[in-house]
């Protein structure tokens, strides 16, 4: 340990060497509140930087591979971080229809979520799910990383309407995209049974905000906007089809300070009168 970092332990309040560790690329930090997500692409280096891309198209082939148990956002893992609540709402509706599960992942990566479930989903009859993605992550899943359950497609229209979900899972997506009540109505329209949002950032004290994410190098060196949500506006567009039936703490845990200061946290929904 640095004499500096024995210093700030010690003496400084954790705040601040949480700020610290972060400005000098120790984890992931929230930067400034833009007017709007315009002002705040223009600032940024958006999700679809070809790095990013690379990234999380090495790391998901460690895991097919069989060199690494896990990948998240371009990082391997040596143990798979079990998304338990999303694996318990995939086994629920999978068991009201027959042991059979169609799961819609928006935004989904290159399977990410697909992988860190399959354990727990060997003796279903049927399984198909769809990622719903950029066209450069399709394009790239199509190619590499394709079976006879996991797919891709760049859009919900693409999906097509033959297929109809069990679940529809939106994971450490909805803060990137830059207007997420559209996705949230399109969900809600599907009269999908259930709808998992999860790894999303909940701002401890105030309205939703636009800031942008700045990713250390340690991680994939980047940064993009990012939407910091209030918890009424993550659930307005659901309220009234679906009932809540858990949130969690995900997976992220607590980050930024300050005003920016976020609880990642999941919820699954489940439609109303069904």
């Amino acid at each position: 340990m640095s004499f500096l970092k024995k210093i700030l332990r010690n003496w400084m309040p954790p705040i601040f060497v949480k700020a610290y560790s972060c400005y000098f690329n120790r984890g992931i930090v929230f930067r400034g509140n833009f007017e709007n997500w315009e002002a705040a692409q223009e600032a940024t280096k958006g999700y679809e930087a070809t790095e990013i891309l690379d990234r999380v198209r090495w790391a998901a082939k460690q895991v097919v591979d069989g060199r690494a148990k896990s990948e998240r956002d371009g990082v391997i893992f040596d143990a798979i971080p079990y998304p338990f609540p999303l694996i318990a709402t995939l086994l629920r509706a999978a068991v009201e229809n027959g042991n059979r599960l169609k799961v819609l992942d928006y935004g989904g990566a290159l399977g990410s979520s697909y992988y860190q479930c399959r354990d727990f989903l060997e003796g279903l009859k049927d399984i198909e799910w769809v990622v719903v993605e950029q066209k450069n992550f399709v394009k790239i899943g199509k190619e590499e990383f394709e079976n006879d359950q996991l797919k891709f497609a760049q859009s919900l229209a693409e999906v097509g309407s033959n297929f109809t979900p069990d679940v529809a899972l939106i994971s450490g997506t909805l803060q990137y995209l830059s207007n997420p009540d559209d996705l949230l109505k399109s969900m809600v329209a599907l009269k999908v049974p259930y709808i998992v949002v999860d790894r999303t950032p909940i701002l401890v004290n105030g309205n939703t905000i636009i800031s942008s994410q700045i990713v250390p190098k340690s991680i994939n060196k980047s940064e993009y906007p990012i939407r910091l949500f209030s918890e009424q506006d993550i659930k307005k567009n659901i309220d009234n089809d679906y009932e809540e039936i858990s949130s969690f703490g995900a997976l992220d845990g607590t980050i930024g300070f300050g005003k920016l200061l976020s609880n990642f946290k999941g919820y699954i929904f489940k439609r109303k009168n069904i």
